[in-house]
């Protein structure tokens, strides 16, 4: 499998592949939902596109750290909270929510990611790290 320009043996069984491929599809997608939200609600304001993307790409320059340590969290299934909690988050989503309605931008991709922050609140994982989320939509629905 091509991963990002890298061949990569994942095994032998060929579902594999394509559950590293939807995994990583999902990433880029609800990412760049994520930021074509944020380029409409920038543009409300009178921010151009253009001059989002500088800081765009900071904001995304963080994530690679992010990544690592949310993996290393799950793997360990210990979400410790210190730096940012699920509260915390809460209250950013809320602002954004906000932000968005009193510039009449659409809120179903934020309020879809608020109602499962609202969950884990709900479930008492509201001092957790970010990162309870995981486990959180693994126990949302069953499969059907």
């Amino acid at each position: 499998m091509n991963l990002g320009g890298t061949l990569e043996f994942l095994g032998t069984d060929p579902g594999r592949a394509a559950a590293f491929d939807v995994a990583l599809l999902d990433i880029f997608w609800t990412s760049m939902s994520g930021y074509i939200h944020a380029l409409a609600l920038a543009g409300t304001e009178k921010i151009s596109a253009k001059n989002l993307v500088p800081f765009a790409r900071n904001i995304a320059g963080m994530l690679p750290d992010i990544m690592s340590e949310f993996a290393n969290q799950i793997d360990s299934r210990h979400y410790p909270g210190v730096e940012s909690n699920i509260h915390s988050t809460a209250a950013v989503m809320d602002n954004i929510i906000s932000t968005s309605r009193d510039s009449r931008i659409d809120v179903g991709i934020i309020s879809a990611a608020k109602a499962l922050v609202e969950k884990a609140i709900d479930l008492g994982y509201g001092a957790d790290d970010f990162s309870r989320l995981a486990e959180v939509l693994q126990q949302s629905s069953p499969r059907q």
